[in-house]
């Protein structure tokens, strides 16, 4: 459906995003969920169940990033063969720049998310331990987080770099 005929989604931008975020934030994660569910305790149902809304925002948000990026490096092909994306339309560097931000911001806010959670999961066993306070836990689990979402950001820097280069070469 995304480029076979009779609809070849592909053809417009948006409906080529919103197949790719479909799929990929929507689809493969609850169907995900449901197989996982059926193996669950009750008990980590209710959990895995709380969390699939963010787990669904977070993939979703990485198939945005992947819909705007994917078209980046062929706007030649698509302009020979008459196929709209945002790439053409907005230009390579502004689509590359929102794409890398969106993916760096996510991956970030992802991070940070993880260390919190970690801080959370940790602080009983911290206070059962007399290793400190509930709050002291939770710091250290955000300055853990906090730390991922700075390696993440030179992560998605260095690529963004890299493309930026490989486009400034293709561009000569």
């Amino acid at each position: 459906a995304y480029s076979a005929p009779p609809l070849r989604l592909k053809r417009s931008p948006l409906l080529a995003a919103l197949s790719i975020v479909v799929v990929r934030g929507v689809l493969v994660n609850a169907c995900f969920y449901a197989h996982a569910r059926a193996n669950l305790a009750p008990r980590a149902r209710a959990a895995a169940a709380a969390r699939l809304p963010l787990v669904v925002a977070f993939f979703s948000l990485l198939g945005v990033a992947i819909a705007l990026m994917k078209d980046v490096p062929d706007t030649q092909g698509d302009t020979t063969f008459g196929v709209e994306t945002y790439a053409r339309r907005g230009g390579r560097p502004r689509v590359f720049a929102l794409a890398s931000g969106l993916l760096g911001g996510t991956l970030g806010a992802g991070a940070l998310a993880l260390g919190v959670a970690a801080a959370r999961a940790a602080a009983p066993a911290r206070a059962a331990r007399g290793g400190g306070a509930a709050a002291a836990a939770a710091r250290g689990g955000a300055a853990d987080g906090l730390r991922a979402f700075r390696g993440a950001l030179r992560s998605v820097r260095g690529l963004a770099e890299h493309v930026q280069r490989t486009l400034r070469g293709r561009a000569e």
